[in-house]
């Protein structure tokens, strides 16, 4: 009796191991439906891709209006402009660049520039 118990469970497990050593090819999808799919896909992104869209355009819209607001309540006689000391750098000087003034360099000889 107990050999005629176990027989299915064997049977069972043999078939599960030629499932599992020789699986079946899956077909493949026509190509109507995966055309179909793929638009239906792409309808979603393009919907999705708005939706964020519009909530980052929202969001920026709300920091600029909260920036605005909080802009007019600064008072005016409390703030003074904020000037940083020299220390003689390179940066720190003043004036254009006096490029083409001449000022610099050797001045052009008015000779045949044969020496």
């Amino acid at each position: 009796m107990e050999r005629s118990s176990q027989q299915p469970a064997s049977l069972q497990y043999q078939e599960w191991q030629q499932r599992v050593q020789n699986p079946k090819p899956q077909e493949r999808m026509p190509k109507t439906q995966a055309l179909e799919l793929v638009n239906v896909y792409k309808k979603r992104l393009i919907v999705a891709s708005l939706m964020v869209f519009g909530i980052l355009s929202g969001l920026v819209a709300f920091h600029q209006v909260g920036a605005a607001a909080n802009q007019n309540q600064v008072n005016p006689s409390h703030s003074t402009p904020v000037t940083q000391p020299s220390n003689g750098s390179f940066f720190d000087q003043q004036g254009g660049n006096n490029f083409g003034s001449g000022g610099f360099g050797q001045q052009p000889s008015s000779g045949s520039g044969v020496s």
